[in-house]
């Protein structure tokens, strides 16, 4: 067994374990001092980002292992609308099938950090299986309100077989 599948098994497990289903969720409490740290949060980035295997994949820097295109579906895109809310979204669709042809393929975390690397968005699509609301769906998303302070984001997203994608940082 390779590390890289090592630490894909380590990670779902865990996460698995733990018994984590987390919603879409903003790190802010609305105080005005900044994010507000979510430990399981910080616990699951630092387990995806976790040394020995790529972290990670960028538009600039694909993965080509399996074609072209990869970046497409993959690598996560960060929009902010002048109400302050990220939406955190695949430039194309990607499968969210607990078995497409005959391989279980979906994104299983997407989340978002600002410049202090806090994890300041987050939502969990399933990690040992799609949860049920995210099953059949193309079209993963993260929305989530930039807490007071941020002045940029980078978006991940982590895929079960096509590993750990990052965006271009965001600043503003």
């Amino acid at each position: 067994m390779s590390a890289q599948q090592s630490r894909h098994i380590f990670v779902r497990s865990s996460l698995a374990a733990s018994a984590i289903a987390l919603s879409s969720f903003a790190c802010s409490d609305g105080n005005t001092d900044g994010p507000v740290v979510v430990p399981e949060w910080q616990s699951i980035a630092a387990g995806l980002e976790a040394p020995g295997g790529p972290c990670c994949w960028t538009e600039e820097n694909p993965d080509t292992s399996e074609g072209a295109g990869m970046a497409n579906n993959h690598a996560p895109l960060i929009s902010i609308d002048s109400n302050g809310i990220a939406t955190v979204s695949l430039a194309a669709e990607h499968p969210m099938d607990p078995a497409s042809a005959g391989v279980k393929h979906w994104i299983t975390t997407m989340y978002a950090k600002n410049q202090d690397s806090v994890v300041v968005g987050f939502q969990d699509f399933g990690q040992t299986e799609v949860l049920p609301q995210w099953s059949g769906r193309r079209n993963p998303s993260l929305e989530f309100a930039i807490p007071p302070g941020t002045t940029s984001l980078r978006a991940y997203s982590y895929c079960n077989l096509h590993d750990h994608w990052a965006s271009k940082v965001e600043r503003f």
